[in-house]
């Protein structure tokens, strides 16, 4: 009677910890994400596979240039599970680019020699560089205002965004919001200093001095609980930019 009543206890025991589980929300995270810019000679494609750690965080990036593997990027943390480095290395195994992640409380404050800055919204600044020139974000609503500052010349508007109010950020990964920013490390996404911000841009206007260069206008594609599966850069007025980057994800 004592082994029914033990086994019982134990069967019990797995079905509310398989039910606990059964109720737990699900995250989303990135698996794939390739950039293809089909429109220039030669066409361009990058791909990147990310894996990620018991702990649900990144652990490295493979990234291949036109199928073949070009370099693997690892994320290496401390014991407190905060982002340590990251170290590149290249197809044959060397390394090529070592950044060291510097923390202040629980954001990144300096990867290399570039300092990050933040706002009370808790978004980043400025990203400044070692010799002092500086890029800074001023944050309006639905937009954000990119102004550069070089060494010796006056601070000129760079890159204005618009943002989505309903379609996610595909680089605002689940279980790694605190090292969001350095997705731009990862996937060479150029838009790092916004990697923070909840919502992809849906359009963006780049300066030269001051003046227009060029305008960026996307589409999208698909829907994988609220992220995107494609986006369309088709309007772009340089026509060796055009590109359509494509996502995949995962629940866990």
């Amino acid at each position: 009677m004592k082994k029914i009543i033990l086994l019982f206890s134990i069967f019990s025991v797995i079905l509310i910890s398989c039910s606990k589980n059964d109720n737990k929300p699900k995250q989303t995270r990135l698996k794939t994400y390739t950039h293809d810019y089909y429109t220039r000679t030669p066409a361009s494609l990058d791909k990147f596979t990310i894996e990620y750690n018991s702990a649900n965080k990144i652990s490295k990036v493979l990234y291949e240039s036109n199928g073949v593997p070009y370099s693997t990027k690892y994320c290496v943390y401390n014991s407190s599970n905060l982002l340590d480095s990251i170290v590149e290395r290249n197809a044959s195994g060397i390394m090529t680019y070592y950044y060291k992640i510097t923390w202040t409380g629980n954001k990144i404050t300096r990867y290399g020699d570039t300092q990050l800055t933040y706002n009370s919204n808790g978004l980043i600044d400025k990203k400044i560089y070692a010799d002092g020139s500086y890029f800074r974000n001023e944050y309006k609503g639905d937009s954000v205002l990119l102004y550069y500052k070089p060494v010796s010349t006056p601070e000129v508007i760079s890159d204005r965004y618009k943002l989505s109010s309903t379609i996610k950020n595909p680089f605002q990964i689940s279980g790694f919001e605190a090292e969001a920013f350095v997705t731009g490390i990862l996937f060479y996404y150029n838009d790092a200093s916004n990697a923070l911000l909840p919502n992809i841009e849906t359009a963006q206007i780049a300066y030269i001095n001051g003046n227009l260069w060029y305008q960026r206008d996307y589409t999208f594609e698909g829907d994988f609980n609220g992220y995107p599966l494609k986006r369309n850069d088709l309007t772009n007025t340089l026509d060796g930019n055009k590109s359509k980057e494509t996502f995949t994800y995962e629940e866990f």
